[in-house]
């Protein structure tokens, strides 16, 4: 037994003994001095401020390394071995440790600084350079030529997405806000600054992770904020104005004038635009249908509307379909009166005027069998304005305390005016008419306690009131199902909510980084309805409803650090007491609801730039008032809408799993996630469709319905291509139920899949090309066996060219939908550039739709219909274009 154990000894330590790694070398230096007291020092190359050993040569120049602790930890894969003298050069070598051997040898030969000229040694900056939590982007690294305003270079960099409407995702993780020089003057509205500054004062671009909006609560707080920061080329003046200036034919104009000053106290751009090519300047979604990211932050302080303008199809760019007039005025400043107090104030204008031509065929089936068709023409024009002015107040009392008072106001009025010829028969106008306003404002208070432990108190008043009117000059009866020529329909609705919330947190961090969160809240929202639909002056429906909510929240958050693991459970206690009167009905619903929502999220850190997470996620949600409403509201000529009342609340259960893989130096990305989402209480349709009408029914089901994702992404340089290659693709699993006519219960699935192929090249001469490929592939089916499906593909190629003072791009595009009936469709599209060196301007020929194309067709599809629409294309123009900067 005792030779057992002496041997098992001799083995573990034989093991440990030539598992050792070790890193030697010898020093000489040039003038042939003595190489001893030579500094050696091993840095982390992903943060070079971390170092991980130091010591010494000896007499003889040599010097020794034992790696064993370096290599123990993952999180470091790359070293660098820095070796200084006095007197002499400094030299450094980048090592990586995987691919070294067991016993590594580096030598080192040090210049004598005594006996070299002045020189002036000028280096290029490195594409990325990581420190921390900050990723920094060098702006000239990324330029081809073909960007004009920050959201052009945005595009390019690698772990950055940004969307249609201008939304920006880093690594996954939606950016709130994008900075200027440091400073947050934009807010929310952060588009105004990427879609309008010029890309050529951007120097670098960087990316922060774990970002705290509060000063006092950094390192306390447990933040998994992501901000990009723009800082400009020096050598600016304070005050710099830059402004560009385009005429083509067809009286096609494209004109703007930015002003950015920048001062020690003193922070502002300012922006004046107006064109009619199409294009959205503002930060609103105007054309398309959806949400800024403002929208998301206030979504809880408003109403749903309950008409919407029918948008169309938003498959193409607004740009090609989108006849607009859009002025757009900003104003953004920030105002540093003194260290203890500061002011910024944004204030927004839009004036727009839009116009589309449409055609619409749709095909209704039940099972398989057809049910009705509906044919309509229609010229749609939309005329917005929108109005929004924001405060915000800094005090800071001393270096532990800080006090925020913030105000935002929002209105807008909309007219949105409609020709239709209905079933080639019947042709009637409409015009809605929209005037939503939204005021919010918040006082918050934080208090540092000491370095750990932080307290903030919070007091929100929001205020919103929409109302909206709807005249079409024709009678509709949807109890008779007749529609009457000579006659007239109007929706009128009056919306109005209240909310008062008051919170409490209470933020402590102990010296591993472990964070704790303890926040109470009170909520309070008061929300009105009143609505009348009166056909020639005879009343066909009413509402007149009031929501109260009262919910009170206790929530715990505990953010444990285990150096490669990170765990985060929460656990939030809710009750919610409701009341919604129908005074019509002279009818109350009450419901008191108290449950527990535990989430738990787990990352485990594989190495310094991959990771695998996991989160889990049970949580029930509140009716809202656009599902309780219990008579008619009519939402277009055609569809009408009402509710089955019920104060259920929607439960759901979210399990996300995925592993991702970000080396933004090598321009490398691999993501994989699986998403399962169970849900029961829903909100389901019982639709009623005749020959004039579609009457949607809605009521609460309490089946559980499943929903499954899956996502990959894949980036990769291949040097010896010279290129980067990307590839996506996603599936999405869905099921709900619905009631068509007189079907039974149906049960519904969705299948969704979607591929993109993406190429771009990065070759040493003039010429360079990228290309996109996507695919779309959507089938619905029911538990009777009918399937319903849809595909589209679509092709973006460019061919870029630039040397010296020119600069040019041609671009080809194709889509394909409905490939079974449809025809594709080509665009193409031009510019060519000339900037002198030197000179603070440069003109541009622009050219759009060179094919003149004249329709879009698409088809969207859903269960129980095909949906087949003809957009009219903004026709082809050529434009001449100046930029300057005085």
């Amino acid at each position: 037994m005792n030779k057992f154990i002496l041997f098992l000894f001799l083995f573990i330590i034989s093991k440990v003994l030539f598992a050792q790694q070790n890193l030697k070398g010898n020093i000489s230096l040039e003038d042939s001095g003595t190489p001893n007291a030579v500094h050696v020092v091993l840095k982390n190359a992903e943060n070079r401020d971390q170092i991980l050993s130091f010591t010494q040569t000896n007499a003889e120049g040599k010097y020794q390394f034992d790696l064993s602790k370096i290599l123990s930890n993952k999180q470091v894969s790359n070293i660098i071995i820095e070796v200084y003298k006095v007197n002499y050069i400094k030299q450094e070598k980048e090592l990586n440790l995987k691919d070294t051997e067991q016993h590594i040898q580096v030598d080192f030969h040090l210049a004598s600084l005594i006996q070299l000229e002045p020189i002036i040694i000028t280096a290029d900056k490195k594409p990325v350079r990581v420190k921390n939590d900050t990723v920094s982007y060098n702006a000239e690294s990324y330029k081809d030529g073909t960007e004009r305003v920050v959201e052009d270079l945005l595009r390019k960099l690698p772990g950055i997405d940004v969307d249609e409407q201008g939304r920006i995702k880093y690594k996954g993780k939606h950016i709130e806000r994008v900075l200027l020089q440091g400073d947050d003057l934009f807010n929310y509205n952060y588009t105004i600054g990427t879609k309008n500054i010029s890309v050529d004062i951007i120097d670098e671009v960087e990316a922060i992770e774990n970002w705290s909006e509060n000063p006092l609560l950094k390192k306390i707080e447990n933040s998994k904020s992501v901000v990009l920061n723009l800082k400009l080329k020096k050598g600016l003046s304070d005050v710099s104005l830059f402004g560009y200036g385009g005429y083509g034919i067809k009286d096609r104009v494209d004109s703007g004038l930015n002003l950015l000053s920048v001062a020690q106290k003193n922070k502002n751009f300012s922006t004046l635009s107006y064109n009619n090519l199409g294009e959205n300047r503002s930060p609103y979604a105007i054309y398309e249908s959806g949400f800024s990211e403002q929208d998301y932050h206030f979504y809880k302080f408003r109403s749903d509307l309950l008409i919407h303008e029918m948008m169309g199809s938003n498959q193409l760019s607004t740009e090609r379909n989108n006849s607009n007039e859009q002025w757009f005025a900003s104003m953004n400043h920030i105002i540093n009166v003194s260290k203890k107090f500061a002011l910024r104030f944004n204030l927004n204008y839009v004036d727009d005027f839009y116009r589309k031509m449409d055609r619409d065929n749709t095909d209704y089936f039940l099972d398989g069998q057809p049910i009705q068709n509906n044919f309509e023409e229609s010229i749609s024009q939309k005329k917005p304005q929108i109005y929004q002015g924001d405060v915000l107040a800094k005090i800071k009392f001393n270096d532990r305390s800080l006090t925020e008072i913030s105000t935002n106001f929002n209105a807008s009025e909309s007219v949105f005016s409609n020709q239709t010829l209905s079933n080639r028969s019947s042709s009637f106008n409409s015009i809605l008419e929209s005037k939503p306003e939204l005021w919010v404002n918040e006082l918050k208070h934080t208090y540092k306690i000491n370095d750990t432990n932080a307290l903030q108190f919070s007091a929100i008043y929001a205020k919103h009131e929409a109302t909206q009117n709807n005249s079409i000059d024709i009678g509709l009866d949807i109890h008779s199902d007749e529609i009457f020529e000579n006659g007239y329909t109007l929706q009128e609705i009056a919306q109005q909510k209240e909310t008062f919330q008051f919170s409490s947190k209470f933020l402590s961090s102990d010296k591993n980084e472990n964070k704790l969160e303890v926040e109470g809240v009170f909520n309070f929202n008061k929300e009105s309805l009143h609505s009348n639909l009166l056909t020639d002056n005879s009343l066909i429906s009413k509402n007149d409803m009031i929501l109260k909510m009262m919910e009170f929240t206790l929530s715990v958050k505990k953010a444990y650090d285990f150096k490669r693991w990170k765990l985060i459970p929460a656990l939030q206690a809710k009750n919610f007491m409701i009341e919604n009167e129908d005074f019509l009905l002279n009818k109350t619903l009450d419901k008191n609801q108290f449950f527990l929502a535990p989430s738990l999220s787990l990352h485990y850190q594989l190495a310094s730039r991959s990771k695998v997470f996991l989160n889990l996620n049970y949580n029930e949600v509140a009716p809202e008032s656009r599902n309780l409403f219990n008579d008619w509201i009519m939402q277009s000529h055609r569809y009408f809408k009402q509710n089955q009342p019920n104060l259920a609340f929607r439960k759901t259960l979210m399990t996300t799993l995925g592993y991702t893989y970000y080396n933004l130096r090598k321009q490398e990305k691999f993501v994989v996630g699986l998403a399962r989402y169970n849900n029961a209480n829903n909100p389901s349709t019982q639709s009623y469709i005749s020959e004039n009408f579609v009457l949607n029914e809605q009521f609460n089901l309490s089946a559980k319905n499943k929903n499954y994702s899956a996502h990959v992404e894949l980036e990769k340089y291949l040097h010896i291509f010279r290129s980067t290659f990307k590839l996506s693709g996603n599936y999405l699993f869905s099921e709900y139920n619905n009631v068509v006519n007189n079907s039974e219960l149906r049960l519904n699935q969705s299948n969704q899949w979607k591929a993109e192929l993406g190429l771009k090249t990065a070759f040493n001469f003039p010429i360079n090309f990228s290309n996109n490929l996507k695919w779309n592939q959507i089938n619905f089916s029911s538990n009777q066996d009918f399937t319903n499906s849809n595909s589209l593909i679509s092709n973006n190629f460019k061919l870029i060219f630039k040397k010296d003072i020119w600069s040019a791009n041609l671009g080809f595009d194709y889509y394909h939908n409905d490939i079974r009936s449809k025809q594709p469709i080509y665009f193409l599209d031009s510019e060519v550039k000339f900037r002198p060196k030197q000179k603070s301007w440069s003109f541009a020929l622009i050219s759009k739709n060179l094919l003149n194309m004249k329709y879009y067709e698409s088809t969207n599809v859903t269960d129980y219909y095909i949906h087949q629409m003809r957009q009219s294309l903004n026709p082809r123009y050529i434009l001449l274009k100046m930029d300057f900067r005085l």
